[in-house]
């Protein structure tokens, strides 16, 4: 299809990520992104500013604006740093909490949000786990604690409730993107364990699926 003026919106989104993909390596094309670009492009038709033919779209896509916009809402889904686990096992040990931490992900995709994380812990008692959904790895300072869970689904809807996405793809970039299990080796802790690996298998099964393509 050449001509793209009257394109639904599930098509012209089509033909924005598939541009994209042909010119940018390793790039995430949101949803989001594509939304925004949409707008602007049907804008630019209508003022006669721009041709609906497929050259015509490259080019108004490769300038060096869009490119600045695309890069700038790229989420920030990268694992958990060591650095970061490594903090927080620090934390928790000098405070002598009374909890084992075993997940940790982002609370946030914008890449200005890399310094904040959330926490699940298990109690040592092994009768139930906490989220904290606030790890400051700048500050070190954990805060928004949440005790005494014991449903999977409610440590799950506390992460998103909180979590910020610049995606409007929670399913592909929401904070499973970014867990990392901290308790590889769980140990007999009563009727926790199973809890606390179905919560970590919960967050793990969205694997993302990050576009890497030729430049």
């Amino acid at each position: 299809m050449s001509d793209y003026a009257d394109a639904t919106e599930q098509r012209l989104n089509y033909l924005i990520r598939d541009v994209l993909t042909e010119n940018y390596s390793g790039i995430y094309v949101t949803d989001r992104i594509c939304r925004m670009l949409a707008g602007t492009i049907r804008k630019e038709i209508e003022c006669g500013n721009m041709k609906s033919d497929r050259e015509s779209l490259k080019d108004f896509l490769t300038k060096d604006g869009i490119q600045s916009y695309i890069m700038s809402h790229q989420p920030n889904i990268s694992s958990v740093p060591d650095s970061v686990i490594e903090n927080i096992k620090e934390y928790f040990a000098d405070n002598n909490l009374p909890y084992n931490p075993s997940v940790v992900c982002r609370r946030s995709n914008h890449p200005s949000d890399e310094y904040l994380y959330c926490v699940i812990a298990n109690s040592k008692s092994g009768d139930s786990y906490s989220v904290w959904t606030s790890w400051n790895d700048v500050r070190k300072s954990l805060n928004h604690g949440h005790y005494g869970l014991v449903n999977v689904d409610d440590a799950e809807r506390l992460l998103n409730d909180v979590f910020n996405d610049i995606t409007n793809e929670m399913d592909k970039y929401g904070p499973h993107a970014s867990a990392v299990n901290i308790k590889k080796d769980i140990v007999s802790m009563g009727n926790i364990e199973t809890d606390v690996k179905e919560l970590h298998d919960s967050l793990m099964a969205s694997p993302v699926n990050r576009k890497v393509v030729k430049a």
